[in-house]
């Protein structure tokens, strides 16, 4: 997820912290196990100065040594850390019933996404009960600029952050004023709806979930099958989406961003 606060902060050097840090990246950067000596090489540091944080490390279960040769791998600790507390999950999580409840509500699906690594990334799926329905793959990437999703995001990031993610996906100069007056109507319109551009006859309706301090944290779509090209959504299509964000940013403590 995007993170919102690109303000530079002041730097609080905590030596300790930084050797014990040096150490964990060092492991996990190596294909193989490394001895202190060879630990000290890579970090430009004596065995000496590593020796305890090293035992530590150890200690609180963060490191495996090699009972023969002495040499220490990462253990499987952070990993542990690392999934009891997901955001994504947790997103996830608070996403399933605002979701399902949106499913039953209009017989459509919808998927949740978001930003990661210049890319939509689709974390989430419900499925409508219709016996014809649209999917989209859980895990499924797409270019940012040509998606609703994607723009709805783009859309809600500080400027700084946005122009400089958008000059990493060289959009063309030529095309950047109707990005912008895009996404500002998206902002003002609390939503975006477009043609899909990877599937002919889909249109797509997308909201923001989250919102205030901690910015928008994903995007919940709608894609639905069109009979005819003027179709439009119907309206309480949009009602019932917002309604599923506003649930999934009350269940994850987040405010809802305003229109302007």
């Amino acid at each position: 997820m995007p993170r919102r606060n690109s303000a530079p902060k002041p730097d609080y050097a905590v030596p300790a912290l930084d050797k014990g840090l040096d150490v964990l990246e060092t492991l996990a950067g190596s294909p193989v196990p490394l001895a202190l000596a060879e630990l000290g090489v890579r970090l430009g540091r004596n065995s000496s100065e590593l020796f305890r944080m090293v035992n530590r490390l150890e200690a609180r279960g963060y490191l495996g040594r090699d009972p023969l040769s002495g040499k220490y791998t990462l253990s499987l600790r952070l990993y542990e850390l690392a999934h009891l507390h997901s955001p994504v999950e947790r997103l996830v999580k608070a996403a399933r019933e605002p979701m399902q409840a949106f499913c039953e509500a209009t017989q459509e699906s919808c998927h949740l996404s978001i930003l990661n690594r210049d890319e939509l990334l689709v974390v989430a799926q419900s499925d409508s009960p219709a016996k014809v329905r649209l999917s989209i793959e859980v895990g499924a990437r797409f270019d940012l600029l040509q998606t609703a999703s994607g723009r709805l995001l783009l859309a809600y990031l500080p400027g700084e952050e946005r122009a400089a993610l958008v000059k990493r996906l060289r959009f063309p100069k030529a095309q950047a004023v109707a990005l912008d007056d895009k996404l500002r109507g998206i902002m003002k319109g609390g939503c975006s709806v477009a043609e899909n551009e990877t599937m002919s006859g889909v249109r797509d309706m997308v909201v923001p979930v989250g919102g205030g301090p901690s910015g928008v944290v994903a995007a919940l779509a709608c894609s639905m099958l069109m009979r005819g090209a003027n179709e439009p959504f119907p309206i309480r299509y949009q009602a019932e989406l917002e309604k599923a964000a506003k649930e999934m940013s009350r269940r994850l403590g987040l405010e809802r961003p305003a229109t302007h």
